[in-house]
């Protein structure tokens, strides 16, 4: 994630005077938020609804409070849930109107965390995979590549025996070689379906997985 963030603040300064820049500065706000860089991911979002305002472009201030409201809800966890996803629809709808599908799918994206963060999985899901977030019209692929990982990593999570769980996990595994974090993800997953059983391998695999979210650069997804 260092690495993404340094490739996103080498493009905000290579288009200084470019109208592009307020794109890349969202780029960059959303690289931020995931390393847990809450003071500079809220400065360069400022930047960037500030030139969407000069600009009078709604889609990039929809989407710059999209940005806005992702770090809220990952800071401010007794926020409104209801104000929240008004927000969100009213980004939805402009996003819809101008047609920027990696726009939407990202919107849906932050619908379905929301649900998440309230450990409502189902309603998760849904969010995270419903027409708008799997429209191809031009989403990017990492956006996609995060679908994919939820989907794994959220039947991880669904109800059911410890054992068959473990067995679950350990077969989204076995497809998740690459995948560090989605192998972080469900690593924590084993470690708590292993201590609901008393399993000794609960503090490795916890441990384990905290030190490919620090590898990584993603330390703040310890916390969450």
């Amino acid at each position: 994630m260092p690495a993404a963030v340094g490739l996103f603040e080498r493009s905000v300064a290579l288009l200084r005077d470019e109208p592009e820049r307020a794109e890349a500065l969202l780029d960059l706000a959303a690289a931020l938020l995931e390393t847990g860089d809450f003071t500079r991911t809220e400065q360069v979002i400022t930047e960037a609804t500030e030139a969407a305002a000069t600009r009078e472009d709604r889609p990039l201030a929809a989407r710059a409070e999209l940005e806005a409201l992702k770090m809220q809800l990952l800071v401010e966890r007794e926020m409104s849930h209801a104000d929240s996803l008004r927000q969100v629809e009213g980004a939805i709808a402009t996003l819809e109107q101008a047609g920027d599908d990696a726009a939407l799918a990202r919107a849906w994206w932050v619908v379905g965390e929301m649900a998440w963060l309230r450990c409502e999985f189902a309603a998760a899901e849904e969010g995270m995979t419903a027409p708008g977030a799997r429209r191809a019209g031009g989403a990017p692929r990492e956006v996609f590549a995060q679908h994919a990982r939820f989907s794994r990593s959220q039947r991880s999570t669904e109800p059911r025996p410890v054992p068959e769980a473990l067995l679950r996990c350990r077969e989204i595994l076995d497809q998740a070689r690459g995948d560090q974090v989605l192998e972080a993800n469900v690593g924590y997953a084993m470690a708590s379906a292993e201590a609901m059983q008393g399993g000794s391998t609960r503090r490795e695999l916890a441990a384990r997985s905290a030190a490919i979210y620090e590898e990584i650069g993603m330390p703040f997804s310890l916390a969450t």
